[in-house]
């Protein structure tokens, strides 16, 4: 999934390089970047693992329904 979405940000002029320097990295319109964190599951395990794997910014998490 990851590679098809490059492959997508890609094709449309989107995909940026991270800058080791600065965090967020910014777009290549000068927007910083967003990150949102969807899950279907139960928000609070999604929250719990998430914070575990990518860090304390995982805090807002939202409900998805299929």
């Amino acid at each position: 999934t990851a590679f098809e979405v490059r492959r997508l940000l890609d094709a449309a002029g989107l995909a940026v390089e991270p800058d080791p320097v600065a965090m967020p990295a910014p777009s290549s319109n000068g927007a910083a970047g967003l990150h949102r964190f969807m899950t279907s599951g139960d928000v609070a395990t999604f929250r719990r693992l998430g914070a575990r794997f990518c860090g304390p910014e995982v805090d807002a998490v939202v409900a998805w329904q299929w």
